[in-house]
């Protein structure tokens, strides 16, 4: 099966969702078929429980820069956004 190359936009995204029912960020570790199935879970799972968005931002942003900036591979794809998440999770 062919996944289609993931942005920055929807691996924040990915990430937010995860953030927003679980509490955490996605682990950096998990592939980017793991990462769409959490896009498209989660955001039925928030669609049906909406005070998830509510009650989840605090502390977001923060952890999701602390990713960003700790690990160098993110960090770059920041800085080169002509670039896709695909190579990241090979």
């Amino acid at each position: 099966m062919t996944i289609s190359n993931m942005t920055l936009s929807q691996y924040r995204e990915a990430n937010w969702r995860c953030w927003a029912v679980k509490g955490r960020l996605c682990p950096e570790h998990w592939s980017e078929k793991a990462l769409w199935s959490i896009y498209h879970d989660y955001g039925k799972r928030m669609w049906e429980n909406e005070e998830a968005t509510y009650t989840a931002p605090e502390g977001f942003l923060e952890e999701f820069n602390k990713r960003i900036i700790g690990n160098p591979v993110l960090h770059s794809y920041v800085n080169s956004p002509n670039t896709t998440l695909t190579r990241f999770f090979k």
